[in-house]
């Protein structure tokens, strides 16, 4: 009886640690996706910036006129994405911006990009902020983002 509460007492501290890692695990997974979602506006704010020499021309667009502008399809988000609602590029901010849907830990929060220069925006950073309900916190960010 000794061994079979001993057992117990092991799987109980065991689920304990696992669950948790495991949560934080599946929702970075998730989190791959909307990711891939920042890819085609990344290179296409590259391309916009060399043919126009930076991407002041996409100042005071409304984010569906900035994509269209760029060449930019949905197709990484919205109805073709499980945990994309939306993806787009905030000028006056210099941040890439990825609406996170359909994963409970982050339902209505946002990935943010950051572009480091963003009259050339070749290089980014992730913007995470554990006390704003409006972006993910620095836990669920990908392993390259919390360096």
């Amino acid at each position: 009886f000794i061994e079979l509460m001993v057992t117990v007492a092991i799987i109980a501290i065991l689920s304990t640690i696992a669950l948790p890692a495991y949560t934080q695990f599946t929702v970075r997974a998730k989190l791959m996706d909307a990711l891939a979602a920042t890819e085609p506006i990344k290179l296409a704010l590259v391309k916009y910036a060399i043919a126009n020499g930076d991407t002041s021309g996409l100042a005071r667009l409304h984010w569906s006129t900035v994509l269209s502008e760029l060449g930019v399809s949905n197709e990484y988000f919205g109805d073709n994405s499980a945990y994309v609602k939306n993806a787009w590029w905030s000028h006056s901010a210099r941040e890439i911006r990825v609406s996170i849907t359909n994963i409970d830990e982050l339902e209505g929060r946002r990935f943010v990009l950051k572009a480091v220069d963003p009259d050339f925006p070749s290089s980014w950073r992730c913007i995470a902020d554990d006390d704003d309900d409006m972006l993910i916190p620095t836990k669920y960010l990908p392993a390259f983002c919390q360096q």
